[in-house]
């Protein structure tokens, strides 16, 4: 089976890694020349350097050879343009990652349909997805239906969102006025969005944390979020769960005693798996 990774990101260097030991070929098109001379010393894996919407370089790596494209690089229309190409080329199956609220539920829908394109996700709400799902799991989290989001991005507004349709009662801190004042935007009326730093214990206390049913942080800083995880497992909070970026973090986590630890390799994980369930290729 060949594949072709358009982007070396965190995501791209996932889907590598897991495609890489399920025995795939692989081909990766990176554009940054540090980026790709890492993946190249890290990976046993064909590296084109240049720029993803390059039709020349598409040809050159034999998209129309490949059993599957998958579009992660960090511009959503290189993304959409390359997954249509793929597409029309006779490629398997092509995914695409979009980002931002403006992407609706029917303009991905749009692309999917009318593109061909056999998956296109939002990373910020598969990361969302998957920590709700580990959360609704836990007796203890299920059982006080409260939640403490730490971080002000859109991985917080999905996730709020889908805890409060489980009739979480939901807080978001974040230590950006910015964040905070954006996130009003986006979130349910219920959602308390407040402007802290969850590190002073005078914040921790004035939210009343070891009350809660869930602590989940999803700052950008993975360090942090170890350690803001590891503080409310310590003090009583059923369900910790943290958002890192490094797939070695996990087992760092893990042996913290923090209950969840979502990665990029996540992510990389649903979307083969979607591939796996939905595309008309050999498993």
């Amino acid at each position: 089976m060949k594949a072709l990774v358009l982007g070396g990101g965190s995501i791209g260097c996932a889907l590598i890694e897991q495609l890489y030991s399920e025995g795939w070929d692989i081909t990766i098109v990176e554009n940054d020349p540090e980026i790709a001379g890492d993946i190249a010393q890290k990976y046993d894996v064909l590296v084109e350097e240049g720029d993803a919407r390059d039709y020349l370089l598409l040809e050159r790596c034999n998209i129309e050879t490949m059993d599957a494209v998958f579009s992660v690089t960090g511009g959503d229309e290189i993304n959409i343009l390359s997954g249509a190409i793929a597409k029309k080329k006779g490629v398997g199956f092509a995914a695409v990652r979009i980002g931002g609220a403006i992407y609706s539920k029917e303009y991905r829908s749009f692309i999917k349909d009318e593109m061909g394109v056999d998956m296109v996700f939002d990373a910020n709400r598969l990361y969302a997805q998957r920590l709700f799902d580990r959360c609704t799991l836990d007796t203890g989290a299920e059982q006080r239906r409260s939640a403490v989001i730490s971080g002000g991005g859109m991985i917080a507004a999905y996730l709020s969102d889908l805890l409060v349709d489980r009739k979480y009662k939901v807080t978001i801190i974040s230590d950006d006025r910015e964040e905070c004042d954006s996130l009003l935007d986006f979130v349910d009326s219920s959602v308390m969005v407040v402007k802290g730093d969850i590190n002073e214990k005078a914040v921790a206390d004035e939210l009343a944390l070891d009350t809660k049913g869930a602590f989940i942080a999803v700052n950008e800083r993975e360090a942090a979020n170890i350690v803001l995880a590891k503080y409310a497992d310590i003090i009583g909070v059923p369900y910790t769960a943290a958002m890192a970026i490094q797939n070695e973090i996990n087992s760092v986590g893990r042996n913290l005693g923090i209950d969840e630890i979502i990665t990029s390799g996540d992510i990389a994980h649903s979307i083969i798996g979607e591939m796996k369930s939905g595309a008309s290729l050999p498993v």
